[in-house]
Formats: structure tokens, C-alpha cells, sequence
């Protein structure tokens, strides 16, 4: 018959064994996001786009014009795949905070997947993967807008911002993973298409 103190041992250890195994080791392997953005490639960047002009009689291709995008850097920094990840403008403020009421929650669009799904698709981030979140654009051909890189169904409100000073707030989430939330400062003067930044708050 085992001593006492050795049965207490083991019964310490079997218990430790369930605990990691239940609980810590998956707490320490499970998915994590990381966020990052600065005001520079390849968080902004500058592209072609077709202009907003119909085809012409004669067969002729729209023109292209000059866009420009600010996308956040989504990671993976956990040991787990990160499974069905989104990201969301959840909010949207003037420059005092005040909550404007022209602005719903929307899923915004990872690089890389088809901006005419409805709803837009989710990804699956590997460990140590990281895709980017495109967040606003904008046109040399519309001076006055820069859009939210949403879906394109028709919601009565309001999908792009109008030249100022914002407050947002974006979250990620993934089905196995924490959400991750990031709040900026959003300057949009409109003096030239790319006259657009975030400031982390």
C-alpha cells in the first residue's frame, strides 16, 4: 500500500496533468490577433482603379484613375490556426466622440477576397499568417468621399466618410479567437485623394 504522502503526490500530479491538458495548454496555443498600421506602404497603398464611367458606344474601356487604400495588418501571433476571421468598423464618432447615427456596423474586406460577396467572406488566419483589412479608399475622381471598404448591399446609411475629422473603432474576430479591438483618429482633408491617415488613439 502506497504512503500517504506519495498518494498525495500523485493525485497532485493527476491533477495537474488534467489541468494542463484541459486548460492551460490550450489557453497557451490558442489563436491570438496582432494589429498594426502606420501611414505608409504597404499599410497605404496606391492603385489603378477602373473609373466610374460606363463603356463608351464606340467599345472603349473606362479609364483608369488613381485610388488609394488604408488597410489594417491582421496576425496570427497565436500556435493555432485562427478560424472564419472578420473585421468590423463597429463605430463611428465625430472628432469631439459623439456617436454618429448615420453609421452602422459593417464588415469590411480582407485583400485577396471577392468585394462582391454578400456577405463579404471570412479567412482563416494560419499561425504566424497575417493578411491585411482594407479600411476606407479613395478616388482622384470623387474628391469628396472616401469609401468604406464594405459589401455593396444598399443599407440607407451612410458608406463613406465626407471630407473631416473622425473617431473609429475596428474589431476582429475569428470564431476560436478572442476579438481584438482598435480605436483611430481617422483625418480626411480632401485636398488630394491621398490627403487621408489614421492615428491610433
Amino acid at each position: 500500500m502506497l504512503p500517504l504522502w506519495l498518494a498525495g503526490i500523485g493525485t497532485l500530479a493527476l491533477a495537474f496533468v488534467t489541468a494542463w491538458v484541459t486548460w492551460i495548454k490550450p489557453w497557451l496555443d490558442k489563436p491570438k490577433f496582432s494589429v498594426e498600421f502606420d501611414n505608409c506602404e504597404p499599410y497605404c497603398r496606391p492603385a489603378l482603379v477602373s473609373s466610374k464611367e460606363p463603356y463608351t458606344i464606340d467599345g472603349h474601356p473606362p479609364q483608369l484613375v488613381n485610388a488609394y487604400w488604408l488597410r489594417l495588418k491582421v496576425k496570427n501571433s497565436g500556435n493555432l490556426v485562427a478560424k472564419r476571421c472578420i473585421g468590423k468598423l463597429v463605430k463611428v464618432m465625430d472628432g469631439s466622440g459623439k456617436e454618429l447615427p448615420s453609421y452602422d456596423p459593417m464588415q469590411l474586406h480582407w485583400v485577396g477576397t471577392s468585394g462582391e460577396d454578400v456577405p463579404l467572406r471570412p479567412i482563416d488566419l494560419n499561425r504566424g499568417e497575417h493578411e491585411f483589412l482594407d479600411i476606407i479608399y479613395t478616388r482622384a475622381d470623387c474628391p469628396d468621399k472616401a469609401f468604406i471598404c464594405t459589401d455593396t448591399v444598399v443599407r440607407g446609411i451612410s458608406k463613406y466618410f465626407s471630407p473631416g475629422q473622425y473617431r473609429i473603432q475596428i474589431t476582429i474576430y475569428g470564431d476560436n479567437v478572442d476579438p481584438e479591438s482598435r480605436g483611430y483618429d481617422l483625418i480626411w482633408g480632401a485636398s488630394h485623394f491621398k490627403d487621408i491617415g489614421l492615428k491610433r488613439k
